[in-house]
């Protein structure tokens, strides 16, 4: 954990905020009122990686998690990376049993499963682990971030679901890999799904 925590420090660092470490290690850790009271302010909330499902099953209605998505709602900005990318899905893979429906994730990207790491991810994991993360439900459309790279939207202020519109940024690419036309962007670029 400390080694999130310092990298966390390190991109607030660079990007001239204050970072405000919350230790949630344990679903209880999102019933105390502490963290829940220090989520109200924040511009930025972000969370690093791990296991996507546990972090998913750790916040997944909690009211922590309530403060998180009212918050970002008014306009703060969420953001995830490795497995705090996953956990922000509607289905989580299960790493742990080979179905195609995983962990209920946070929702927020509803549709979407993101492959973090993906220049690398696949060098990583055994391959029935990789089994698991291209068997996503009906559906869903499963993208590839390459590391160093960001898939960016917002919120669409007529509805309460992220905008379909997203752009690229980064030094590599975004690889469509299925539920949608197989497709690779670059920086600059944006994808529209349907």
């Amino acid at each position: 954990m400390e080694y999130w925590e310092s990298i966390g420090a390190e991109q607030a660092r660079r990007i001239g905020a204050v970072q405000e470490f919350l230790p949630i290690f344990k679903r209880e850790d999102a019933f105390n009122n502490e963290y829940i009271s220090k989520i109200k302010n924040a511009g930025l909330i972000y969370f690093s990686g791990g296991d996507p499902g546990y972090l998913a099953t750790t916040l997944h209605s909690t009211p922590l998690w309530d403060e998180i998505e009212s918050n970002w709602r008014l306009g703060a900005a969420l953001a995830g990376c490795s497995a705090g990318a996953m956990a922000l899905s509607s289905d989580v893979p299960n790493f742990f049993k080979m179905k195609n429906v995983g962990i209920p994730g946070l929702n927020v990207i509803p549709n979407l499963r993101p492959i973090p790491h993906y220049n690398k991810f696949f060098g990583w994991i055994p391959d029935s682990a990789a089994k698991i993360v291209m068997k996503a439900p009906e559906g869903n459309v499963i993208i590839g971030i390459d590391e160093d790279t960001a898939l960016v939207s917002g919120l669409d202020a007529g509805t309460s679901l992220i905008e379909k519109k997203w752009q690229v940024h980064g030094k590599s690419g975004v690889h469509i890999l299925s539920g949608a036309p197989v497709a690779r962007y670059s920086a600059g670029e944006q994808i529209i799904f349907a």
